[in-house]
């Protein structure tokens, strides 16, 4: 198996969510070393390698655990995010986008100190999820101040 994976060293942010998940377990079988990071440990390490998975808890709004963290790896891919339900992200709309934008910001910021040679960064348009439906999203049409009103 030769792929542009294997043998790489990938730090996965947001490891524990549905895509992140997937992604270290595809990641693992293209031959890569996964650095899993979670909010909390919920990571089974029972299909994988020891020495090709390490799962790191911790908190991507912190910059110096960021900073530290991103060294010494190849790629980085970032799925984190602070997400909930229809009634958490209304009541909490302002706190998900600050933190989420902080935890973004921590990566680039930590990238300037590290030589990763590529950086995947995953979002949702399911935050604009009246638009979703649309094919091509117009930039007029996004407002960073009114995420989804379901």
């Amino acid at each position: 198996m030769n792929t542009y994976f294997t043998n790489k060293k990938v730090l996965v942010t947001g490891a524990a969510g549905f895509i992140g998940s997937q992604l270290c377990t595809a990641l693992l079988a293209e031959g890569a070393y996964v650095t899993a990071v979670v909010r909390k440990n919920r990571i089974s390490r029972q299909n994988s390698d020891s020495k090709t998975l390490s799962v790191k808890e911790m908190d991507l709004t912190d910059k110096k655990q960021v900073t530290t963290l991103v060294k010494n790896h190849t790629i980085i891919i970032h799925a984190a995010a602070v997400d909930g339900g229809t009634e958490f992200k209304r009541k909490h709309a302002s706190k998900i986008f600050h933190e989420n934008i902080r935890m973004t910001m921590n990566i680039f910021e930590a990238l300037k100190k590290g030589r990763v040679e590529k950086v995947i960064f995953l979002s949702s348009a399911e935050v604009y999820s009246h638009l979703k439906n649309k094919k091509n999203i117009s930039e007029e049409q996004f407002s960073l101040a009114a995420p989804a009103k379901q």
